[in-house]
C-alpha cells in the first residue's frame, strides 16, 4: 500500500507514517513486522518519515479514527519543504484504500 502511494504522488511529496509501539514484542520501532517497508524506507529515506504516537495519546483515543481529532497529530504533521502558508495540503490514506494513476 505505501509503495502504491509513493509511486502515485509527486516526487517532491513525502509520506509520514504515524505508528505506536505496542510494547508486546510485535513491533520494534514499527519496522520489524514489515521487511518490505524497511527496504522502501532504505531506498527512499528522504520521502518516508516515521513518527511515533506517544502512549498517552493512544490511550486517550480508543479508536484509530479518534486520533485525527487530536491536536497532537496536526501539530506533529510534517509539511512539504515547498509548502507556503497558503499551500499546505495533506493527503491521508488508510490500509483499506488505494491510489491509482
Amino acid at each position: 500500500m505505501i509503495q502504491n502511494v509513493l509511486f502515485n504522488i509527486p516526487t517532491d511529496w513525502g509520506i509520514q507514517i504515524f505508528y505506536f509501539y505496542t510494547g508486546n514484542g510485535k513491533s520494534q520501532s514499527g519496522l520489524d513486522i514489515s521487511p518490505g517497508l524497511t527496504r522502501l524506507i532504505d531506498t527512499f529515506p528522504n520521502r518516508i518519515i516515521l513518527t511515533t504516537i506517544p502512549p498517552a495519546i493512544v490511550k486517550s483515543n480508543h479508536k484509530p479514527k479518534q486520533l485525527w481529532t487530536t491536536e497532537w497529530i496536526w501539530d506533529n504533521m510534517l509539511l512539504s519543504n515547498n509548502a507556503t502558508d497558503d499551500n499546505q495540503n495533506v493527503l491521508t490514506f488508510t490500509g483499506n484504500g488505494a491510489i491509482c494513476s
